[in-house]
Protein backbone atom coordinates (compact mmCIF):
# COMPACT_ATOMS: atom_id res chain seq x y z
CA UNK A 1 0.00 0.00 0.00
CA UNK A 2 3.06 2.57 0.68
CA UNK A 3 4.94 1.92 -2.41
CA UNK A 4 1.13 2.39 -4.39
CA UNK A 5 0.50 5.62 -2.43
CA UNK A 6 4.33 6.56 -3.27
CA UNK A 7 3.40 5.91 -7.09
CA UNK A 8 0.21 7.93 -7.17
CA UNK A 9 2.17 10.99 -5.99
CA UNK A 10 4.93 10.93 -8.19
CA UNK A 11 2.48 10.05 -11.39
CA UNK A 12 0.38 12.59 -10.26
CA UNK A 13 3.67 15.40 -10.22
CA UNK A 14 4.90 13.82 -13.38
CA UNK A 15 1.02 14.14 -14.93
CA UNK A 16 0.93 17.73 -13.55
CA UNK A 17 4.27 18.27 -15.70
CA UNK A 18 2.71 17.52 -18.60
CA UNK A 19 0.07 18.81 -18.06
CA UNK A 20 1.35 22.55 -17.86
CA UNK A 21 3.89 21.84 -20.66
CA UNK A 22 6.60 22.30 -19.04
CA UNK A 23 9.19 19.89 -21.06
CA UNK A 24 8.21 22.37 -23.76
CA UNK A 25 9.09 25.10 -21.60
CA UNK A 26 12.69 23.59 -20.75
CA UNK A 27 13.31 23.21 -24.31
CA UNK A 28 12.69 26.52 -25.27
CA UNK A 29 15.01 27.59 -22.93
CA UNK A 30 17.69 25.18 -23.25
CA UNK A 31 17.37 26.48 -26.79
CA UNK A 32 17.84 30.01 -25.36
CA UNK A 33 20.79 28.96 -23.08
CA UNK A 34 22.17 27.23 -26.53
CA UNK A 35 22.23 30.22 -28.51
CA UNK A 36 23.58 32.98 -25.13
CA UNK A 37 25.83 30.06 -24.10
CA UNK A 38 28.40 33.22 -23.48
CA UNK A 39 25.45 35.25 -21.25
CA UNK A 40 25.29 33.74 -17.76
CA UNK A 41 21.63 35.25 -17.16
CA UNK A 42 19.97 32.48 -19.72
CA UNK A 43 21.67 29.90 -16.89
CA UNK A 44 20.10 31.51 -14.23
CA UNK A 45 16.88 32.20 -15.76
CA UNK A 46 16.71 28.65 -16.50
CA UNK A 47 17.61 27.69 -13.02
CA UNK A 48 14.31 29.99 -11.86
CA UNK A 49 12.54 28.24 -14.53
CA UNK A 50 13.28 25.12 -13.19
CA UNK A 51 12.46 26.23 -9.37
CA UNK A 52 9.72 27.61 -10.65
CA UNK A 53 8.55 24.53 -12.45
CA UNK A 54 8.76 22.04 -9.81
CA UNK A 55 7.13 24.33 -6.79
CA UNK A 56 3.70 24.97 -9.06
CA UNK A 57 3.83 20.72 -9.72
CA UNK A 58 4.14 20.32 -6.01
CA UNK A 59 1.23 22.65 -4.99
CA UNK A 60 -0.77 21.15 -7.62
CA UNK A 61 0.21 17.46 -6.41
CA UNK A 62 -0.78 18.23 -2.54
CA UNK A 63 -3.85 20.51 -3.37
CA UNK A 64 -6.61 18.52 -1.40
CA UNK A 65 -4.32 16.50 0.70
CA UNK A 66 -4.32 16.42 4.60
CA UNK A 67 -1.32 17.20 6.82
CA UNK A 68 -0.21 13.80 6.79
CA UNK A 69 -0.63 13.42 3.24
CA UNK A 70 1.81 16.20 2.91
CA UNK A 71 4.36 14.42 5.23
CA UNK A 72 3.92 11.42 3.10
CA UNK A 73 5.21 13.58 0.05
CA UNK A 74 7.34 15.18 1.54
CA UNK A 75 9.33 11.58 2.66
CA UNK A 76 8.80 10.79 -0.89
CA UNK A 77 11.10 13.88 -1.84
CA UNK A 78 13.30 13.25 0.32
CA UNK A 79 13.80 10.05 -0.61
CA UNK A 80 13.91 10.35 -3.60
CA UNK A 81 16.79 13.05 -3.09
CA UNK A 82 18.83 10.73 -0.86
CA UNK A 83 18.56 8.29 -5.01
CA UNK A 84 16.15 6.11 -2.19
CA UNK A 85 14.67 2.93 -5.09
CA UNK A 86 11.35 3.20 -6.94
CA UNK A 87 8.95 0.16 -7.50
CA UNK A 88 10.30 -2.24 -10.50
CA UNK A 89 9.35 -0.51 -13.84
CA UNK A 90 9.57 3.47 -12.42
CA UNK A 91 11.10 5.44 -14.01
CA UNK A 92 12.10 9.32 -12.75
CA UNK A 93 14.48 11.70 -12.49
CA UNK A 94 15.97 13.47 -9.37
CA UNK A 95 13.43 15.85 -8.31
CA UNK A 96 15.74 17.78 -6.46
CA UNK A 97 19.15 18.06 -7.20
CA UNK A 98 19.72 21.40 -5.28
CA UNK A 99 19.43 21.42 -1.38
CA UNK A 100 17.98 24.83 -1.16
CA UNK A 101 15.42 24.33 -3.68
CA UNK A 102 14.23 20.60 -2.00
CA UNK A 103 13.93 22.89 1.20
CA UNK A 104 11.78 25.15 -0.59
CA UNK A 105 9.84 22.71 -2.06
CA UNK A 106 9.56 21.10 1.39
CA UNK A 107 8.37 23.96 2.94
CA UNK A 108 5.88 24.47 0.29
CA UNK A 109 4.41 21.13 0.68
CA UNK A 110 4.18 21.43 4.35
CA UNK A 111 2.51 24.78 4.44
CA UNK A 112 4.85 26.57 6.34
CA UNK A 113 6.42 28.56 3.94
CA UNK A 114 7.64 32.36 5.03
CA UNK A 115 8.38 34.90 2.66
CA UNK A 116 11.93 35.25 1.70
CA UNK A 117 13.95 38.59 2.73
CA UNK A 118 13.98 38.71 -1.48
CA UNK A 119 10.45 38.57 -1.97
CA UNK A 120 9.82 41.38 0.75
CA UNK A 121 12.18 43.53 -0.86
CA UNK A 122 10.82 43.15 -4.50
CA UNK A 123 7.37 43.71 -2.78
CA UNK A 124 8.60 47.08 -1.31
CA UNK A 125 9.92 48.08 -4.64
CA UNK A 126 6.80 47.56 -6.33
CA UNK A 127 4.67 49.10 -3.73
CA UNK A 128 7.33 52.10 -3.70
CA UNK A 129 7.40 52.45 -7.61
CA UNK A 130 3.41 52.17 -7.64
CA UNK A 131 3.64 55.25 -5.29
CA UNK A 132 5.76 57.39 -7.34
CA UNK A 133 3.92 56.34 -10.56
CA UNK A 134 0.76 57.35 -9.42
CA UNK A 135 2.40 61.15 -7.89
CA UNK A 136 4.00 61.30 -11.01
CA UNK A 137 0.85 60.79 -13.12
CA UNK A 138 -1.27 63.34 -10.79
CA UNK A 139 1.57 65.78 -10.89
CA UNK A 140 1.86 65.84 -14.74
CA UNK A 141 -1.99 65.89 -14.74
CA UNK A 142 -1.98 69.30 -13.62
CA UNK A 143 -3.47 68.29 -9.78
CA UNK A 144 -0.98 69.87 -7.99
CA UNK A 145 -3.25 71.04 -5.57
CA UNK A 146 -4.56 67.65 -5.07
CA UNK A 147 -1.48 66.92 -4.88
CA UNK A 148 -0.19 68.60 -2.34
CA UNK A 149 -3.54 68.20 -0.32
CA UNK A 150 -3.02 64.83 -0.19
CA UNK A 151 0.80 65.04 1.60
CA UNK A 152 -0.70 67.96 4.07
CA UNK A 153 -0.62 66.62 7.43
CA UNK A 154 -2.74 68.82 9.75
CA UNK A 155 -1.08 69.24 13.25
CA UNK A 156 -2.65 71.78 15.57
CA UNK A 157 -3.20 74.78 13.91
CA UNK A 158 -0.17 74.24 11.71
CA UNK A 159 0.17 72.44 8.59
CA UNK A 160 3.27 70.44 7.57
CA UNK A 161 3.62 69.67 3.96
CA UNK A 162 5.17 65.95 4.28
CA UNK A 163 6.48 66.27 0.29
CA UNK A 164 8.73 68.47 -1.74
CA UNK A 165 6.53 70.07 -3.35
Amino acid sequence: EGREEELRHILHHELTHHQRHDLLLQWLVAGVVALHWFNPFPYLFRREIHRACELACDERAVLGMDHAQRQDYSRLLVDLAAGQPLPAGVLATTLSEDTKVLKERLLNVLGSRRPTRSMVLLAGLVAKEAVVSTMQVLYAAGSTAQLGALFTCQHSNSSILLSGF
